[in-house]
């Protein structure tokens, strides 16, 4: 729209990010108000400025590796030509599709370890984790 190739994807991708986490304060926002007794606001709002703190935190963590990972792309474009620089981002994408797929099934575990280390499972937690790392499922 703006002309400016690959570059808007990227923009357009860190703009949703930051417009899906304003838009999750501002729901929360509007539950808190909608809860009846101050112990519950207090709780709520106690809620929301860690909830605000850690998605500034995460918001900046994407942010930092989105150019992390992708900013060779950006200089590659600028010392190689289109082909090449067009080449490099298609296999850097399809390695990182590939690595998320990968990671899929160990991060829906990650609640049940959780769960296991609260419950003070350790064994329990540590042999899930280690099956979970070892074979991948």
């Amino acid at each position: 729209m703006f002309d400016l190739g690959l570059l808007s994807l990227g923009l357009a991708s860190l703009i949703s990010s930051i417009i899906g986490r304003f838009f999750s304060v501002i729901n929360l926002g509007i539950k808190i108000k909608n809860t009846y007794t101050e112990e519950t606001q207090a709780l709520c709002r106690e809620l929301k400025q860690v909830l605000v703190h850690n998605s500034l935190s995460q918001g900046v963590a994407q942010f930092s590796g989105y150019f992390a990972v992708r900013g060779s792309i950006l200089i590659a474009s600028s010392y190689l030509s289109v082909d090449q620089s067009a080449s490099y981002a298609l296999t850097l994408t399809l390695f990182i599709v590939l690595s998320t797929v990968s990671t899929t099934v160990f991060q829906i575990q990650i609640p049940s370890i959780i769960d296991l280390q609260a419950d003070g499972n350790n064994i329990g937690s540590a042999r899930l984790l280690g099956v979970r790392i070892v074979t991948g499922k």
